[in-house]
């Protein structure tokens, strides 16, 4: 189930209730380092369907332009326990992906977050939607989403980490003036007032 939120120069935002498969596979093709596509699709449905997690995307024509998944700050814990209680559940899976599990609890932010606070998960951008449009034009339209998402949650501040190779993301949240608050273990962590 689908519900539109937005809507700017042409490119729509929806929220994904559930079935969420299509875009779940986005996500693990492009941030494969993500540690949901190692815990896999019925886990990350779940958290979907239970409000832990919550999926938007944006088209432009009818065709994909990026992916964005947050989770508020009162589900912030409750998905770090829900992940932790899960891999007990499954020892296998801790075996199979040692490394990259310990990498993801290694990035656990220390920020003291509240209400305010709205955590993005994934950002996933098809940069050939924008193509018609200048880099501004393009930064500005993520940032009304990002701001129309955050209304939703009563949230003024996003944050997220990206690994610190990671060239791309580092040139985009420096560019829309995200701010660095953490360094650890080869991960940034980055935040900025959104509403």
């Amino acid at each position: 189930m689908k519900k539109k939120c937005a809507v700017n120069k042409g490119f729509l935002l929806y929220k994904q209730e559930s079935n969420t498969f299509s875009l779940y596979k986005v996500i693990c093709k492009k941030i494969p380092t993500s540690i949901f596509t190692k815990l896999g699709y019925n886990f990350f449905e779940s958290l979907v369907e239970n409000n832990i997690i919550n999926v938007f995307y944006i088209k432009k024509q009818n065709k994909l332009a990026s992916v964005i998944t947050v989770v508020n700050h009162e589900n912030y814990n409750i998905l770090k326990k829900k992940i932790a209680i899960y891999l007990l559940i499954n020892p296998l899976k801790v075996v199979v992906n040692f490394y990259l599990l310990i990498k993801s609890f290694f990035r656990g932010s220390n920020l003291l977050i509240n209400k305010d606070h709205l955590h993005l998960l994934h950002l996933v951008i098809y940069k050939n939607r924008f193509k018609k449009i200048n880099l501004k034009q393009k930064d500005n339209i993520l940032n009304f989403f990002f701001k129309e998402i955050s209304k939703i949650f009563g949230a003024k501040i996003l944050f997220l980490c990206y690994e610190k190779e990671n060239s791309k993301a580092r040139k985009f949240y420096f560019r829309n003036k995200f701010k660095v608050y953490d360094k650890r273990s080869g991960i940034v962590f980055v935040k900025k007032k959104v509403n």
